[in-house]
């Protein structure tokens, strides 16, 4: 009876030393794997932090060409009390943007509190600035509907801009207007009418 509690507790130890083993075995596959995945969770996260910084350096550079450009055409239509300003914030993990018009050291957004005048000059910058940064950039034409309708007597003023910017990117743009004064500024004009539900166009410039 001792002789087979003997045979038992050999039997048992080596089923338990294989048990052992094959637990050893996988020990070392799954710290292996998982040393492997650290590694690459490290180099995710370089890569991350990496992007991050590219992507803020991006964010200020394109911040500052926006805020430029438009502060320059804000003052050439207006005068040099206007600047333009792009305002982030992160908002529960999300990063918003607010455009900001400052007149001396009174800000007003566009949309809400400013003239028209504003508005009209900004958008049309705006164009220019995202057809300008495009890849792959799409052909050098822009339609403007009814432009600058507010902008009263600063109207030229604002159609030396589009002039100025024509010439120098190559850009050809086209003004739907119901103003004479804007047609006449133009270097090429076509009158469209309707009669009779027909539509004729004919240059008249």
């Amino acid at each position: 009876m001792p002789m087979l509690q003997l045979e038992d507790i050999s039997d048992r130890y080596k089923t338990l030393f294989i048990k052992k083993n094959l637990l050893e075995k996988e020990l070392k596959t799954k710290t292996f794997k998982l040393n492997v995945a650290n590694r690459k969770l490290k180099h995710y996260e370089e890569a991350r932090a990496i992007f991050v910084r590219l992507s803020r350096n991006l964010q200020t550079e394109a911040k500052k060409h926006i805020e430029r450009i438009t502060t320059m055409a804000l003052q050439t239509v207006f005068d040099d009390r206007y600047s333009y300003q792009l305002v982030y914030e992160e908002k529960r993990s999300v990063m918003t943007c607010t455009p900001v018009v400052k007149i001396g050291n009174k800000e007003y957004v566009p949309k809400e509190d400013q003239g028209g005048g504003a508005q009209d000059t900004i958008g049309f910058i705006q164009k220019i600035i995202l057809w300008s940064i495009q890849v792959p950039r799409s052909r050098n034409f822009i339609l403007l509907d009814e432009p600058f309708r507010f902008c009263g007597d600063l109207t030229m003023k604002a159609l030396e801009i589009v002039k100025k910017l024509s010439q120098k990117l190559n850009l050809q743009i086209l003004i739907i207007t119901h103003e004479p004064e804007i047609a006449n500024a133009c270097d090429r004009v076509w009158l469209i009418t309707n009669p009779k539900d027909r539509s004729i166009v004919k240059r008249i410039k």
